[in-house]
């Protein structure tokens, strides 16, 4: 298991240095990537698939704008992942959610230490030494990285297995079952964010039938996917039909004159 979680921080220590390296915001993989690489790992790539979309939902719409911190599913994703598999579904499932909203404090702490990088960054810049200002930005993603993600995942996913049921054992029954259904509630939230976010009140006739195909037609969320891309591809072309004979009829009209 050492091995396993050895690997685990070898892919999100690469994924961070080819972060820094990405011209697209988040190319590198984020909450998803985590779990399914998690669950790769540990021979399970359907529990991480799972448990990374549910927690990519809870995800959605979590942006720490300003000063404000919110949970850390990056994290949570590889803890839940590995409870997972090792112990169950649901104890995995709350673990996540519980190291996640934890993790917040840990990343107030881990913003402290870019402190020193920014006053040793801002001293080259006054003396104009562009290639140490680059060296300065590009360690400090380490030491973050070290207390942010390293430390924590291995000293949770070392405990192991008996460690997780001796917690679990310890929570009280309700807890766990509150967090499970957290756990259950917040996609509906996520989805509820994204829809919002897609003004789907313009084109709910959509929505309703991608409703009626999964619930009542029992095709399931790639066929629901599938209507979807043919709607839209119908819509897009009768749109562009409609543009052509707009302008066709306007062409003719000012010829007529």
């Amino acid at each position: 298991m050492a091995v396993k979680i050895a690997l685990i921080l070898l892919v999100q220590l690469l994924k961070t240095f080819l972060g820094y390296f990405s011209l697209v915001p988040g190319a590198s993989g984020g909450v998803l990537f985590n779990a399914v690489t998690t669950g790769a790992i540990l021979g399970d790539l359907p529990t991480g698939l799972m448990l990374g979309g549910t927690y990519e939902l809870m995800n959605i719409g979590l942006n720490p704008l300003g000063e404000s911190v919110v949970p850390n599913y990056n994290l949570g994703s590889i803890v839940g992942v590995f409870f997972a598999i090792t112990v169950n579904k649901e104890f995995g499932t709350a673990m996540g959610i519980v190291v996640a909203t934890l993790a917040t404090m840990l990343n107030t702490f881990v913003q402290y230490l870019s402190l020193p990088f920014k006053s040793w960054m801002e001293k080259a810049l006054a003396n104009h030494e562009w290639k140490k200002v680059e060296t300065i930005e590009f360690l400090n993603w380490f030491p973050a990285f070290i207390v942010g993600t390293a430390i924590p995942v291995a000293v949770v996913c070392a405990l192991g297995q008996p460690a997780a049921e001796a917690i679990m054992n310890f929570i009280p029954e309700w807890v766990t079952h509150g967090f499970s259904v957290a756990g259950n509630a917040l996609p509906a939230l996520g989805f509820a964010i994204v829809l919002r976010s897609l003004s789907v009140e313009k084109n709910i006739e959509y929505l309703i039938i991608g409703f009626a195909l999964f619930a009542f037609a029992g095709i399931g969320t790639v066929g629901a996917t599938l209507f979807g891309v043919a709607l839209a591809l119908l819509k897009y072309k009768q749109a562009k039909d409609l543009k052509a004979v707009e302008a066709n009829a306007g062409a003719g009209g000012v010829g007529d004159e």
